[in-house]
């Protein structure tokens, strides 16, 4: 595909988190039987933003983060879990350290340029409603079909943002890539799987 300075390369809060390393603390070190903690898609998201940095380009984020804490909470509990350890047996200091270290990481992040919330996002709830997909977390109840009200102030701001080339947003998250035609036809935004990023190279 190929990277172009006119283009807008977006990145959600969930798959900006996925690039954090996290140092496993020493007193837990022979319990993991490792160092470090990252996300299976880490390195791949690294390769892009290390590509976007080479030609200065700067990687896009959204603001405000209204939901960190859940989102640092979830991207946490992926680490610990993809790990095949009982997160009860490690106990809450464990838990705390990690986030801590993740919150340390988003504020680290100066390296990005910001596309607003909007707080006007009901026309976004209706295109939703009215293109309403069945996703597969819907299916087994981990989320309903029609995204929450972060989500659509996501794509409500990356509507909003001028650019003279393409938009893409790379995301983990279903709401988004489960829409994926419906919002290249209605808005001309290219959505791309977390796990499929190095697409955009």
């Amino acid at each position: 595909m190929g990277l172009h300075k006119d283009n807008i390369y977006s990145f959600d809060e969930n798959s900006i988190l996925h690039t954090c390393v996290v140092k496993i603390p020493s007193a837990y070190m022979q319990i993991f039987g490792k160092a470090q903690l990252k996300h299976k898609n880490c390195d791949m998201i690294h390769q892009v933003l290390a590509a976007l940095n080479q030609q200065n380009i700067k990687p896009h984020r959204f603001i405000p983060s209204d939901n960190l804490d859940m989102h640092l909470l979830s991207t946490a509990n992926e680490l610990i879990e993809a790990t095949q350890i009982n997160p009860a047996f490690l106990g809450k200091t464990f838990r705390v350290e990690i986030m801590d270290q993740l919150k340390e990481f988003t504020e680290s992040l100066t390296n990005w340029a910001d596309i607003p919330k909007p707080n006007q996002f009901q026309h976004i709830k209706e295109f939703f409603k009215r293109n309403e997909q069945q996703l597969k977390k819907a299916k087994i109840g981990r989320y309903t079909n029609i995204p929450e009200d972060d989500d659509c102030q996501i794509l409500a701001g990356l509507i909003g943002i001028q650019a003279s080339g393409k938009k893409f947003l790379i995301s983990h998250d279903e709401h988004f890539w489960g829409y994926s035609d419906p919002i290249s036809k209605e808005y001309g935004i290219s959505i791309v799987e977390e796990w499929a990023c190095r697409i955009i190279l």
